[in-house]
């Protein structure tokens, strides 16, 4: 039994006759046919509520962090804008 060779799983799809290149072709346009069926969809990504949550709970927080960044970085009223307080007297 030495020299067996694995089974081609693609056996079935081949013409009668048709030849090697032809073969390793469909093999090849198969593979890639297949790998691309395997990512997955935006479909299949929002309809997971885990996702989801773990999607919402990094909102909040990435607006928390913008917020209080903002605030850190908004200027301080030192003058006093709520006064008159030109100096001047009558």
């Amino acid at each position: 039994m030495a020299g067996k060779q694995p089974r081609d799983p693609f056996k079935d799809f081949y013409m009668p006759g048709e030849s090697e290149e032809s073969k390793e072709e469909l093999r090849r346009n198969t593979a890639a046919t297949a790998t691309q069926l395997v990512q997955p969809t935006p479909s299949a990504i929002f309809t997971n509520p885990e996702l989801i949550a773990k999607i919402d709970a990094a909102k909040k927080e990435k607006a928390e962090q913008e917020k209080q960044q903002q605030e850190q970085t908004k200027p301080k009223d030192s003058t006093g804008s709520s006064g008159s307080s030109s100096g001047k007297t009558d």
